[in-house]
């Protein structure tokens, strides 16, 4: 009982201090993750390695062996800081990693940096009017 109630306080933590400047969409295990990425389409996906139902490596597998979700950027915060399970997610195309404890001043520039790329690499395939709305809530995030 204890570990989904650190897991839950984690969650609720990460949204607050990311609401203020992201639109955030839950899931408390990787099934569910995984059934509203394709629907939602995240810019961003912030993911732990250990959950149930999927794990970490394996929703990042499907998030981008889908043509849908192929262009999400995936983040992993996990607990799990052994080498062998960084290079693991790095070869599942996790974009970046960051392990537990972490500062969130870290993890909102790790996330600036993954929006922003994400962005640029939009701005060369997409309408250009969508733009300056993402670029505006970037802005915030630094």
């Amino acid at each position: 009982m204890i570990p989904n109630k650190v897991h839950y306080i984690h969650h609720r933590f990460i949204s607050g201090e990311l609401a203020e400047n992201c639109r955030i969409m839950t899931a408390y295990d990787g099934i569910k993750g995984w059934k509203i990425a394709p629907n939602e389409l995240p810019d961003v996906v912030l993911t732990d390695i250990m959950m149930p139902g999927l794990d970490g490596f394996e929703l990042t597998r499907r998030l981008k062996a889908n043509a849908e979700t192929d262009y999400t950027a995936v983040l992993m915060l996990t607990a799990k800081t052994a080498q062998s399970s960084s290079m693991e997610g790095l070869q599942t195309g996790t974009d970046d990693y960051i392990a537990k404890p972490f500062h969130v001043d870290e993890l909102k520039l790790k996330l600036h940096n993954l929006l922003d790329r994400h962005l640029k690499l939009r701005e060369h395939y997409v309408d250009r009017s969508t733009i300056s709305f993402c670029k505006a809530i970037m802005a915030q995030l630094k």
